[in-house]
């Protein structure tokens, strides 16, 4: 049997309680076996996508990859993969200079 996939978007400015809704939809989710992939607009880092990381992970979620729009090549895919975590760009900042 296919499993239809659930997708939840968590849009907000900085200090909207982004992290704090998606530990409650954590919360909401736990023992229903869901994978979780987290997927952000632009990223830096990777530091804001962790805030998420751990916070689903303290709920008990599997988390099995981050997925961003635009990578700002500052760092983020290494972080990631020290965290032993799949990481996809659909784009670079080189897609824009």
């Amino acid at each position: 049997m296919v499993k239809t996939p659930l997708f939840i978007m968590v849009g907000g400015f900085l200090g909207a309680g982004k992290t704090t809704t998606v530990g409650r939809l954590a919360r909401h989710f736990q023992g229903q076996g869901k994978r979780v992939v987290v997927v952000e607009d632009v990223t830096t880092t990777g530091g804001s996508a962790m805030k998420a990381l751990a916070e689903l992970r303290r709920e008990g979620a599997e988390v099995v990859r981050v997925v961003t729009v635009v990578d700002r090549d500052e760092g983020a895919t290494e972080f990631f993969a020290k965290e032993k975590l799949p990481f996809t760009a659909i784009l670079e900042m080189d897609a824009f200079r």
